[in-house]
């Protein structure tokens, strides 16, 4: 250049790519594009270097940008009180610093805010200046699915414009958006074709309208009518101006009825609302001129739960999902979803980071991308850390979001796997420990930027979890009359009160007060019934409450049933596993106001308790030393615990065979039955032709999965899966019998309307491989449960014949399957809505709720005495079993009589008493197990009958989660396998039998006797009803009686 000896040259290919040159450099001196939306300090520096040139090459995605939406309790109060109150609204000021950050990440396109209900956003055109300013930022304009031609959907007055029906009134319609063609057409635009209804939802259209009839207005009338304004307004050829159709909702039904569009139209996908897309370019589609892109979000207002208010989409997910898009040649337009932008900054981030330069996320790592954005934002001291934060945050907040938590039952145990929702409450503790410790670290100027991006989201989710579960516990207290619930009940008010005194620190105090109304939640009372979920995370929950009395009290809870023990009754924790090196827990706690010391003791040494004495309400947990535990396959013990001369008795079993060699076991090993591996945790993993199965990071609910690659691969024959790619899992058994493979996987949607399902398939040990096809529609039940445990579930039968090492092999069917993990089910549970149903006399249908076991359920849906219901167990071995089913208790429920048989005609044998299923709250519940024996192999028949009702009680009905079938039998050692004999007359001699527990099944007032081979007494008791419990502590011969008014009579022994 003459008379210049040194330059600094900008150049781009056009105004937005000199805007990115600018914006490259300013990012490389260390100027964060997050510095106004983020609060990232500027550094300061003395001296910058350019070494040479640099060519920056075009980003990978045509148009990039972002959709500013829901922006009634954030974006839109933001901009009207605190940022920009001139105007009341979202104007151009507000905007400019939108524009500025797109500019700063490469991004090129923007849908404006556009809600108008519950609090209104003027539409973006009506306010001066904005257009303007997007121009003067070279930010192209587009619009969202429901608004075409560049209009804004609550522009439409129906009060005076009339019908939104282009049936109807269609030269209105298209005067109103010609109008808008006219206005804008001096802008860089990308317009949106076809039609919806008014207020996101399906085109208005007379009675009757089918979806191919639907579809083909739009192709025939609607498209040609839109094309032409373009074609009078814009630019003679359309096919030189960009449009996009974008399939969403009801839409993509329409798409799929045959509705065809032009060739130079871009097809943005949409995702279900919740990250995972729905569909993808088939090879026909992909050979399209227009091309495609995809509609993304981080952030919803919808069914069936939003989620407005956290981040919560761990950016390995969104990978996963972008990555099959481009993959598939959806690389002509990418946009997002961020809600109000704030707090979805990291999220917003990555997908525009991504946009640029797909490849370059290729091998993706999660924790190193972390790594690098930290460092970026607050420097290299406390990357590592902060980023191991991050990866912690999303990875519990995926499996249930903050905004998805139900106030009245959150779906995790406070009794089971060792008290989930303890555990939970646990890792957000110390979660938020480290994230409070490293804020004190940081100097002053990088404490606004880690609170607003980071910590706020941290401590607000934690107090999300903690007001809910909390409650929900102080629920479960006062239902087992805890002295302490009401303390319990104040804790989870307090971390209500520390949620809303967060959001007022986020407003009012951080950053001095920048971000004020940004977090603005509603009252309920301002909104309908409908719209009041959006602001779950702020509804204050029901808590318990309960009136101890002045006299203290022992109660007890054991770790498996939500019921305390009953006084006089005996408990009996989950079975000690010595490969799982089990511990359960023991809660005593105080009923009555005044103090109660207690003591509790084993007298097997080889017990171990946490605790044995106090006078304040303990969690006692119990261990085994396994040192010192005597061999056997059911070692029995007993914890006493003492209290104002009372006892309670807690029972154990230990498996400790003599004969297992733990060295030996694979890391996968069967406990109180299942078996639970990680996909990433594979044996063996086997290739073909290229395809395989590989390592997805961080992006399940999990933790990592395992999906084909490359993602293009074509699907295979269901029935040849000899070479496709596999995935080997082994563990080890200790049971036969027949058992449930549950594979959960992300739930994503079969890729393209050519694939035929999302499936996979399941082997064990070398038998015919079992088809699941995971792909739910969206807004099916299935669908919503999936959305909100961030999982699908498929589900396979087989069998195990022998115990020992068993081997699972996974089978590549479709590509798009994202594995989680592998359960194996040895328990015997029978989904209720797994079932079918035989013969019923009322109505029976499949009911979705997320906490039930799988998130479904089966609804007796009864309405009088006697109505019932007969459910087909299938592939029943003869043998006795322990019967157990659980249900949810509710306000709504009837009394129900079991019965039980063996053929589909009966006859039908009642077991137990009925069972009355009201509970003033809502609760799944175990029912008490009983006894039952199968004389034959085959199908099984359970009936349910309706025998009467509670009298607090507003119906009859029965909702059944599962059943479970459990074999009595040994699992182990030399011994008899079982002690089943059936009309034994006399005395029965038992030879090596194992150490365990035997219920004796005799008549009532039956005199047991067991004897030693020398003939000595060693127990001696009465029964009570039908059965008596024997524990034999020691392997050895035992002789048993049963005596009823001196004559010996037919009896039978099961081991439980």
């Amino acid at each position: 250049m003459a008379g210049v000896d040194r330059a600094l040259i900008i150049a781009g290919s056009d105004r937005r790519g000199t805007a990115f040159g600018v914006f490259a450099l300013s990012e490389s001196m260390g100027v964060s594009p997050w510095y106004f939306w983020g609060d990232v300090a500027v550094p300061q520096k003395e001296a910058l270097y350019v070494a040479g040139s640099y060519t920056q090459q075009s980003p990978g995605v045509k148009y990039r940008g972002i959709f500013l939406n829901d922006e009634d309790w954030g974006l839109n109060p933001w901009a009207a009180n605190t940022f920009e109150p001139e105007v009341g609204n979202i104007g151009p000021k507000t905007y400019s610093t939108i524009y500025e950050l797109l500019l700063r990440l490469h991004a090129n396109c923007i849908w404006p805010a556009m809600h108008e209900f519950p609090v209104e956003t003027v539409p973006f055109y009506q306010v001066p200046g904005n257009k303007e300013m997007a121009d003067d930022y070279a930010i192209v304009i587009s619009t969202s699915h429901h608004e075409p031609m560049m209009t804004n959907s609550h522009e439409y007055d129906v009060s005076v414009l009339g019908p939104y029906n282009y049936w109807t009134n269609r030269e209105t319609i298209y005067k109103f958006w010609e109008d808008r063609v006219r206005e804008t057409a001096s802008y860089e635009n990308i317009y949106t074709i076809g039609m919806r209804g008014r207020d996101d939802s399906g085109m208005a259209a007379p009675a009757g309208t089918t979806n191919e009839q639907k579809a083909a207005k739009i192709q025939n009338e609607i498209i040609p009518d839109q094309r032409q304004m373009i074609a009078e307004h814009v630019n003679a050829d359309p096919t030189e101006i960009p449009q996009i159709f974008i399939p969403y909702k009801e839409t993509l039904v329409q798409y799929q009825s045959g509705l065809q569009l032009p060739d130079d139209m871009t097809i943005v996908w949409p995702d279900d609302n919740h990250g995972y897309i729905r569909q993808l370019s088939t090879a026909e589609e992909r050979a399209r001129s227009g091309g495609s892109g995809v509609y993304y979000h981080l952030s919803y207002w919808g069914v069936p739960r939003s989620y407005l208010w956290f981040s919560t989409t761990p950016p390995g997910m969104t990978c996963s999902e972008m990555l099959k898009a481009w993959d598939f040649e959806a690389n002509n337009y990418w946009l997002v979803n961020v809600g109000d932008l704030k707090p979805m900054e990291i999220g917003t981030d990555f997908f525009l980071r991504m946009a640029r330069n797909p490849e370059a996320f290729r091998n993706f790592d999660q924790h190193a991308y972390f790594t690098e954005w930290v460092s970026q934002s607050f420097g290299p001291t406390h990357a590592e850390a902060i980023a191991e934060i991050l990866d912690r945050y999303y990875q519990l907040n995926i499996v249930k979001r903050p905004e998805h938590l139900d106030r009245s039952n959150s779906g995790f145990s406070f009794v089971d796997n060792g008290d989930e929702a303890q555990n939970r409450l646990d890792d957000f503790a110390r979660l938020t420990t480290d994230a409070n410790a490293i804020y004190e670290m940081l100097p002053a100027e990088d404490k606004s930027a880690f609170y607003g991006m980071v910590l706020f989201q941290i401590r607000a989710s934690q107090q999300v979890n903690q007001r809910i579960l909390l409650a929900e516990r102080s629920r479960l207290w006062a239902r087992q009359k805890r002295a302490a619930t009401n303390v319990l009940a104040a804790e989870a008010k307090s971390a209500h009160d520390a949620l809303l005194a967060e959001v007022a620190f986020y407003n009012k105090v951080n950053a001095d007060g920048k971000w004020d109304y940004m977090l603005n939640p509603m009252n309920i009372s301002q909104l309908p019934n409908w719209a009041r979920e959006t602001q779950n995370p702020f509804i204050e929950p029901s808590y318990g409450s309960f009136a101890p009395s002045s006299t203290p009290g022992l109660g007890v809870a054991i770790e498996g049933s939500e019921s305390p023990l009953v006084k006089g009754t005996p408990g009996k924790l989950p079975l000690f596993n010595r490969p799982a090196d089990s511990q359960y827990f023991i809660d005593v706690f105080n009923t009555g106001s005044s103090p109660v010391s207690w003591t509790a003791h084993s007298d097997e040494s080889w017990v171990i308790l946490s605790e044995v004495s106090g006078q304040a309400d303990t969690r006692i947990m119990v261990s085994i030393d396994w040192d010192n535990a005597p061999f056997g396959c059911d070692v029995p013990g007993t914890i006493t615990i003492e209290s104002n001369g009372s006892q309670q008795l807690v029972n154990l079993s230990v498996f400790n065979p003599q004969d297992l060699d733990l060295s030996s076991l694979p890391e996968a090993v069967e406990d109180n039955g299942q078996v639970v591996m990680e996909a990433e945790n594979y044996h063996e993993r086997t290739d073909a032709n290229g395809v395989g199965w590989r390592t997805v990071n961080r992006a399940t609910a999990s933790k990592d999965g395992m999906t084909i690659l490359p993602v293009t691969a074509p699907s295979l024959d269901p029935g040849n899966l000899s070479s496709a790619p596999t995935l080997t899992y082994q563990f080890h058994a200790f049971t036969t019998g027949p058992v449930k493979i549950k594979t959960q996987c992300l739930p994503t949607h079969r890729i393209t309307s050519d694939h035929e399902g999302l499936r996979y398939a399941v082997s064990l040990n070398g038998d015919a491989p079992k088809i699941i096809d995971i792909h739910a529609n969206e807004y099916s039940s299935t669908w919503n449960v999936n959305t909100l445990r961030a999982a699908s579930i498929g589900t396979s039968s087989h069998r195990i014949t022998e115990p020992g090492l068993q081997t699972v092999k996974i089978f590549m069917v479709d590509a798009g399957v994202v594995l989680d993990k592998i359960t194996v089910k040895t328990d015997g549970i029978y989904e209720a809505e797994d079932l079918s149903v035989l013969a019923s006399n009322t109505s029976v249908v499949t009911y979705t709720d997320p906490p039930a076991s799988e998130g479904k359920g089966l609804h007796i849906q009864s309405t009088a005495v006697g109505h019932y219901a007969t459910v087909v167990i299938p592939d029943v071995k003869a043998t006795d079993y322990m019967m157990q089913v659980r249900v949810k208790k509710w306000g709504s429920r009837g009394i129900v009589q079991l019965s039980v048989a063996e053929e589909a005609g009966g006859p039908y044998t009642n077991i137990g008493s009925p069972f009355d299923l009201y509970s003033s709250s809502e609760l799944y519940i175990d029912l008490e197990a009983l006894p039952v024996t199968f004389t034959s192999d085959g199908p099984k028949y359970i009936r349910f009958q309706v025998t009467g009702k509670n009298a607090s009680a507003t119906n009859y009905w029965v909702l059944l989660d599962y059943i479970s079938l459990k074999p009595v039998r040994n699992i182990c050692g030399d011994g008899v396998n079982s002690l089943n004999k059936e009309d034994v007359s006399g005395v029965y001699v038992y030879p090596t039998v194992t150490s365990g527990n035997f219920m004796v099944m005799a008549k009532p007032g039956a005199v047991i006797d067991v004897f030693d081979a020398k003939g000595v007494q060693v127990l001696h008791m009465v029964s009570v009803a039908n059965s008596s419990e024997i524990t034999v502590k020691q392997a050895g011969m035992y002789i048993i009686t049963v005596n009823v008014d001196g004559d010996v009579k037919p009896f039978k022994v099961i081991k439980t």
